[in-house]
């Protein structure tokens, strides 16, 4: 299923009864006159299930449209990436730590979509502080023409399993996300692949640390040819 038919059965086809249940839902819970702990808790079961179901559909949209569609945007500085985070942050009051910067980020200019490249990122971030139970903690910095995303959280090993954890559309989180900010590893995975940039899930002293990398336009053309930086193949041959 591709073009029309897909849009189709996403914005009308499943958007239609996932409406008309939750605008059930809605009036059935306005309508009852003291009603008990269970009737409460069940609504509100409905409520966040809905809610995670919308959110499941709308970022598997948003990963298929990348997939399909992908259209780089005019090159901006990178310079701007951590200001541009910390502002969706601060004005959608996402849950999660700002990012610590270091190097200098300005030589570097990027062509993916600010909005989808912040998205996708907070989006990484909260999926790991979810899956893990753990606060998260990243950094963004430059390194030898590409920028560097890193996300840590300690925590047990067994907390996090690689291959689901890039397979799932969405993680709930424990509190309440109103901006569409909170996307699954597919989304970024799909952005990566159209950047030339790349990412990895793995375990190292104590902690789990996503790796996302990017290239800007300068270093995709000069400095690296294959999809993996050469200081990250070395690590991760230090790792196995």
């Amino acid at each position: 299923m591709r073009g029309f038919d897909e849009r189709l059965f996403f914005e009308h086809d499943i958007a239609t009864p996932f409406n008309n249940l939750e605008g059930s839902r809605y009036l059935l819970q306005n309508s009852l006159v003291n009603p008990d702990e269970h009737v409460l808790e069940s609504l509100d079961i409905l409520r966040r299930s809905a809610r995670t179901l919308e959110k499941m559909l709308f970022w598997y949209w948003e990963t298929r449209k990348t997939e399909e569609s992908y259209s780089p945007s005019p090159a901006w500085s990178a310079k701007r990436l951590p200001g541009l985070v910390n502002e969706a942050l601060f004005s959608q009051a996402v849950p999660l730590a700002k990012p610590e910067g270091r190097g200098d980020l300005a030589a570097i200019a990027l062509a993916v979509p600010e909005e989808s490249l912040v998205a996708a990122l907070i989006g990484a971030g909260l999926t790991l502080q979810a899956a893990s139970n753990e606060k998260m903690r990243w950094k963004i910095f430059e390194e030898k023409g590409v920028v560097y995303v890193i996300f840590a959280v300690a925590g047990s090993k067994e907390a996090l399993d690689p291959a689901t954890f890039f397979r799932k559309m969405y993680w709930p989180c424990s509190e309440a996300i109103t901006a569409p900010l909170d996307a699954g590893l597919p989304y970024l995975t799909a952005l990566l692949s159209k950047t030339g940039g790349g990412r990895e899930l793995a375990w190292s002293g104590g902690e789990w640390r996503l790796e996302v990398w990017l290239r800007g336009e300068e270093a995709g053309r000069k400095t690296f040819t294959t999809k993996t930086p050469r200081h990250q193949v070395q690590k991760v041959r230090e790792r196995k």
